[in-house]
């Protein structure tokens, strides 16, 4: 049994993915901070609270079965898409997954909901140097995407740059088959940056959507 979600209004939705520890989700906390008409959804955060999990209780979801997830998961973004209103101006941001890694394992997510209810995905992406930095300085964050016995201190590089390449082309596929645009967004760690230029990125694609 799942509960219910939040209900709001929004006339376009933007899917926002990327791999694990890239930042997508303090990137567009910045966004949403600097933007106005913009509405953010973390779908994992959502789902723990339609499932019945307390917050921030990743190890809890990711003990439920795949199969009770995704169903979970799409009951959930298909109420989520009967809040869609053509006459609203404000942008649904939603911060999810097109596909996982879990201990080295790609693993693609579902995607039945999406037609009709996403109207553009992209992809918030970095140099792979940059992702290894970034989960290294996060601590436990992130590291769950590595295989057993693979150091992102020594094997990292390598690895990511793999994880990245198929999350893009699964981000990409997906675009193509329901049939909406593609974008990529830049998260740079370079702390003199501060998310500019991923923020200035979706200031672009919010105005193309609307």
């Amino acid at each position: 049994m799942t509960r219910k979600t939040e209900t709001f209004e929004y006339g376009k939705m933007l899917l926002i993915t990327g791999v694990n520890g890239v930042g997508k989700t303090t990137l567009l906390r910045r966004f949403a901070e600097k933007e106005g008409g913009v509405v953010l959804f973390s779908a994992s955060a959502n789902l723990m609270k339609a499932v019945g999990l307390k917050p921030s209780d990743y190890e809890g979801l990711r003990r439920m079965p795949d199969d009770e997830k995704n169903e979970a998961f799409s009951r959930m973004m298909g109420e989520v898409g009967g809040e869609k209103d053509p006459r609203s101006l404000r942008l649904l941001v939603v911060d999810t997954h097109v596909i996982h890694c879990r201990h080295g394992q790609m693993i693609e997510c579902d995607t039945g909901w999406m037609p009709g209810v996403v109207d553009v995905i992209g992809l918030v992406t970095t140099s792979p140097e940059d992702l290894a930095r970034q989960i290294l300085n996060d601590g436990t964050k992130g590291r769950d995407i590595f295989p057993t016995g693979l150091s992102v201190e020594t094997d990292g590089v390598p690895f990511l740059k793999e994880v990245l390449r198929q999350t893009e082309k699964r981000a990409r596929d997906v675009s193509g088959d329901i049939g909406v645009p593609f974008f990529e967004v830049k998260n740079e760690y370079d702390p003199t940056v501060k998310f500019e230029t991923g923020i200035r990125q979706l200031k672009g694609i919010k105005k193309n959507i609307f």
